[in-house]
């Protein structure tokens, strides 16, 4: 596990605990969501001192989760089951 930094320029900046794949996974996934572009990079020893870090992958099943909801009901919406 890792301190991450992860700036989404039309976002903010998340503060993550994880493995490098989850940070680019999570970058990647709030990247295409916001319709930006965004940076990571670890986590300076000062910003791990004054910063809460948030789990990313908490954070990546919740994302997915909110997808397959939003997925599920367009499809209801559609007229699918």
């Amino acid at each position: 596990m890792s301190h991450w930094r992860i700036n989404i320029s039309e976002w903010g900046i998340l503060w993550g605990l994880g493995t490098e794949k989850q940070a680019e996974e999570w970058r990647r996934h709030k990247c295409r969501w916001e319709g930006c572009i965004g940076q990571k990079r670890p986590a300076t020893e000062d910003e791990i001192e004054n910063n809460k870090f948030e789990s990313l992958s908490k954070l990546l099943g919740e994302s997915l989760d909110n997808l397959r909801f939003a997925l599920s009901a367009l499809d209801r919406a559609r007229g699918g089951k």
